[in-house]
């Protein structure tokens, strides 16, 4: 019994020292981009759009550091040629759930006067004649332009919800950006700067 014990203290001591360690180190870049420590969610999402494969140039900027990571978004290049910002807030939202399984979309298009909030049962239906799926970041980034098209032409069935509601931070907010959006920011290579040298 009295091993066991010993096993168990050692272990929580182990843990207790290693975890901060790792904690900062992953923090500190040196663990490469690793889901965890404070980038977790920015590589959760880096992670998300890289494995979609529909990706042909992948842009980071906005990046708000803070005693823990806030909002950030990316500048995503589809192979297609469409060009889209996806806007994340690590505080609000679960950037994993909204990277594989959202609840729905968050619109901003210049077609809109405001953002559209779509379901993915919405979606779904519209996209129903064109054999589309929307089920997470792969399915919005391989078929954008189809995407695109049909928001357009329909308008959401979720727009009831307020940015205080809780629910509508589980949106995957998606902007169809002008070229006049476009010059307001500065993006940078996700492949030439690492983001924790984002000043």
């Amino acid at each position: 019994m009295r091993r066991i014990i010993k096993i168990t203290i050692r272990l929580a001591l182990a843990l207790i020292v290693l975890y901060p360690a790792a904690w900062i180190a992953a923090s500190k870049g040196l663990l490469g981009d690793v889901e965890f420590g404070y980038y977790r969610e920015f590589n959760v999402a880096r992670h998300a759009i890289e494995e979609s494969g529909c990706a042909e140039l992948i842009e980071y900027s906005g990046v708000n550091k803070d005693l823990f990571l806030e909002e950030f978004h990316f500048k995503v290049t589809a192979k297609s040629g469409r060009v889209v910002r996806l806007w994340f807030d690590a505080d609000n939202m679960d950037v994993s759930q909204l990277c594989y399984k959202p609840v729905g979309l968050a619109v901003t298009h210049p077609a809109y006067q405001n953002c559209e909030l779509y379901t993915i049962e919405r979606l779904s239906e519209l996209l129903r004649e064109r054999n589309i799926q929307v089920t997470g970041l792969i399915d919005i980034l391989c078929r954008i332009d189809d995407l695109e098209q049909v928001l357009k032409e329909n308008t959401g069935d979720a727009s009831r919800l307020l940015e205080a509601d809780p629910y509508v931070w589980d949106y995957l907010r998606i902007e169809f950006p002008n070229e006049e959006d476009m010059k307001a920011w500065k993006y940078t290579n996700i492949k030439e700067k690492n983001v924790v040298d984002w000043p």
